[in-house]
């Protein structure tokens, strides 16, 4: 019986392991994202193809975000991965309005 609660445990924690390892893969690419996005929304402001109201967003999603994506080995990445969705979203359609 004690073998068979620790290979369930194992299994488990096998589980939970792959679980934190994919929510660590998706922060990432969302961060990726979210530089690429504002790379790409940095040169239409520089050629003063975003209006004020735009550009005021672009700054208040950067505040937010940029820390959070600079977070070294983030202890809960799924709860850091939400957070940086909502601002790759909204970058990600201003770029396409402008494309």
């Amino acid at each position: 019986m004690k073998a068979l609660i620790l290979i369930g445990c194992v299994f488990l924690a096998g589980c939970a392991g792959n679980a934190k390892t994919r929510a660590i893969t998706s922060f990432a690419i969302a961060c990726d994202s979210y530089s690429s996005s504002l790379k790409t929304l940095s040169s239409l402001r520089k050629a003063r193809l975003l209006s004020p109201s735009q550009v005021a967003k672009v700054e208040a999603i950067r505040t937010v975000t940029t820390p959070v994506c600079m977070t070294k080995n983030p202890i809960d990445p799924l709860a850091l991965l939400n957070k940086v969705e909502q601002g790759v979203f909204d970058l990600i359609a201003m770029k396409a309005e402008r494309q």
